[in-house]
C-alpha cells in the first residue's frame, strides 16, 4: 500500500514540477522560452534577436510551416506567457502539433497537461499515451510518470510488470525515483520476484542520491536481516539519516531501537524520547505509548534534558 501511495504521489509530483512555470512570474523564464527558440530558429541567417517577442515572432512561421522545435518554443511560450500571451489551450495546440512529430519534450509536457486537466479535458488515458511515446524515446521524466500510471492503474490497467520494467529502464539511468522504486517493488515482490538483496541495491542507489525513504528502507532492511545481515549500528545509522531529516516513520523506528537497546546499541533514553515524541507530532501514534514510557523511566532532570532535545530539533529545522 505504501508503494502505491507514494506512486501516486510521484505521478502529481513529475506532472507538478513540469508545469511549476505556469505559477511563476515571467521574470527568469523567459530563459528557457528564449532557448527554445532561439534552438528552433537556429537555422536561418538572420541574426537572432534578443526580445522573446521578435524572437518567436520569426519562429511562428516555420512553426506553421510544421517546424517541431518551432512549434514546441510557440507552445512553451505560451505556456509560461513569455513573448506570447500566457494561454494554455493554445500551449496544448503547438504541444500537440509538435509531439504528433514525436518530439519528445512536447510528448512529455502534453502528458502532464492530460494529467492535471490544464489547458485540455483532464484525460489520464491520453496522458498515459504521451507519456508512453516519450517513454519509448528514453525520456526519464516520461519513464517515470507512466510507471507510477501502471502501478496505480490511473489511465491505463494495473500492470506492476509494466511498471517494473520502466521504472528499470530510468534507474539505469540514474533516476532517484525510480532506483527507490525498483527497491520497493522488489521488497514488495510486485512485478519482479521478491529479492531482498536486490531491494537493498537499489535502496541503496537512491539512498546515495538522498532518497528519505531509501534511508528508511535500508534502516529497516538492516533492522530485519533482509538482503543483509542483521546490523542494529547499521539501522541506527540509516533510521538516523532520514529521521534527523524529518522522516516520521524512521524517527519512531529510532526512538524505539534507542528505547530498548539492542546489539552493540545501547539505551538512550532521552535520544529515544525525542524521536519517539517528533513521530508523535507528526501522527505516528504507535510511537506515543513508546514515548511515555520513555518520559516515566527517566528522572525530571533527563526529562527536561529530552524536552530540550525536541525544541532544539524544531528550531533548527525551522518549527515552533
Amino acid at each position: 500500500m505504501a508503494t502505491l501511495l507514494r506512486g501516486i504521489a510521484a505521478i502529481a509530483s513529475v506532472a507538478g514540477t513540469l508545469l511549476s512555470a505556469a505559477s511563476t512570474s515571467a521574470q527568469g523564464v523567459d530563459a528557457p522560452v528564449v532557448a527554445a527558440a532561439d534552438s528552433a530558429c537556429a537555422a536561418s541567417t538572420t541574426a537572432m534577436p534578443d526580445d522573446p517577442v521578435a524572437l518567436l515572432a520569426m519562429c511562428r512561421d516555420r512553426a506553421e510551416s510544421g517546424d517541431m522545435q518551432a512549434q514546441y518554443a510557440l507552445g512553451l511560450a505560451h505556456y509560461v506567457g513569455v513573448g506570447a500571451p500566457q494561454d494554455y489551450g493554445e500551449a496544448a495546440r503547438w504541444y500537440r502539433m509538435a509531439a504528433d512529430q514525436d518530439y519528445v519534450e512536447a510528448q512529455v509536457r502534453l502528458g502532464a497537461m492530460y494529467l492535471t486537466g490544464r489547458g485540455v479535458e483532464r484525460d489520464f488515458v491520453a496522458a498515459a499515451r504521451w507519456y508512453e511515446r516519450a517513454a519509448e524515446q528514453g525520456d526519464v521524466e516520461a519513464q517515470n510518470a507512466i510507471a507510477g500510471l501502471y502501478l496505480t492503474g490511473t489511465g491505463v490497467a494495473q500492470d506492476f510488470l509494466k511498471a517494473a520494467r520502466w521504472y528499470r529502464l530510468a534507474a539505469e539511468q540514474g533516476d532517484a525515483e525510480a532506483q527507490y522504486f525498483m527497491g520497493a517493488l522488489y521488497h514488495d515482490g510486485h512485478g519482479v520476484e521478491r529479492d531482498y538483496g536486490e531491494a537493498w541495491k537499489w535502496f541503496r542507489l537512491a539512498a546515495d542520491q538522498g532518497d528519505l525513504e531509501a534511508h528508511f528502507m535500508l534502516g529497516r532492511l538492516y533492522a530485519e536481516g533482509s538482503g543483509v545481515e542483521v546490523s542494529m549500528p547499521d539501522a541506527v545509522t540509516w533510521y538516523g539519516i532520514a529521521a534527523e531529516q524529518g522522516h516520521a516513520r524512521a524517527q519512531a523506528a529510532l526512538g524505539a531501537l534507542l528505547l530498548s537497546g539492542a546489539p552493540d546499541v545501547p539505551r538512550n533514553r532521552i535520544d529515544a524520547y525525542k524521536w519517539l515524541s517528533l513521530a508523535v507530532e507528526q501522527d505516528i501514534e504507535e510511537a506515543r505509548p513508546l514515548r511515555d514510557e520513555a518520559a516515566a523511566a527517566m528522572e525530571e532532570d533527563e526529562l527536561h534534558k529530552a524536552w530540550r532535545a525536541v525544541e532544539i530539533w524544531w528550531r533548527r529545522h525551522g518549527g515552533a
